[in-house]
């Protein structure tokens, strides 16, 4: 439309590079790796087949759904692949992202679009513009207590931080295995778990651990960005990524 009535259009892209170049490569992935089973091949390297710049350690089965797998026809993938032929003729393309970050992929991208601006992270841009944090969480900043429970840590980068988002879902085994490894490890540990997650044996395991404190949500920005936590067990959503690289 945009283009029909003479506007400039910008899209904006809120994920990371790496997955908006799989989109703007996606003709080339189907060409050269195909669209049929990919059973026997899950851990091939996608270089083997095509060079897309700054993918050199991605496996077929690293791709995301809807590029050469799974339901190719359903309007999501079929408006993923759209975008992707549509975005070169974008006047520009904003990305939640900064240059640094991948110059190869950036460089590439470069190449194919009128323009790529990177205008992220976001979250930082929120900090910046929001009134300054007080020292100390109010009621309202802290609802499950978790900043009063760091601020009693007494070791700095002493906590490790374990959150898997809001969408995704681990098996029941690898959060068992989680809890069994964050108790036997004695490390003060804070974790943010929703408690439609907890199976009875896993909060029976949690229950158990003494050494941390499991939440059912957590400010997660005022979280990273706190003295005391030192690690971060992260399922590598784009959000929490820069925000572990802002705080």
């Amino acid at each position: 439309l945009a283009h029909d009535g003479g506007v400039p259009w910008l899209p904006l892209w809120l994920s990371g590079l790496n997955s908006l170049s799989l989109h703007v490569h996606i003709d080339l992935l189907n060409h050269t790796i195909g669209t049929q089973s990919i059973a026997g091949r899950e851990n091939e390297l996608i270089t083997k087949n095509v060079n897309i710049p700054g993918m050199s350690k991605v496996r077929i089965k690293d791709l995301p759904e809807g590029v050469i797998f799974g339901n190719l026809d359903s309007v999501f993938s079929r408006m993923l692949h759209q975008m992707g032929q549509l975005l070169p003729r974008a006047n520009a393309v904003l990305v939640n992202s900064f240059e640094e970050l991948d110059i190869t992929v950036t460089n590439d991208l470069k190449s194919k679009f009128n323009k790529l601006l990177n205008v992220g992270p976001f979250n930082l841009a929120a900090t910046a513009a929001s009134p300054p944090l007080p020292e100390a969480p109010t009621a309202a900043d802290d609802v499950t207590g978790c900043l009063s429970w760091l601020d009693k840590q007494k070791a700095a980068s002493s906590v490790v931080y374990v959150s898997f988002g809001s969408v995704a879902r681990p098996p029941e085994k690898e959060l068992l295995a989680m809890a069994q490894a964050l108790e036997a490890s004695g490390v003060p540990f804070l974790w943010s778990l929703k408690d439609s997650f907890k199976t009875p044996l896993l909060n029976e395991l949690l229950i158990k651990a003494s050494n941390g404190m499991v939440v059912p949500w957590a400010p997660q920005p005022r979280v990273l960005a706190h003295a005391s936590v030192g690690a971060f067990v992260t399922h590598c959503g784009w959000s929490s990524l820069l925000e572990t690289i802002a705080g």
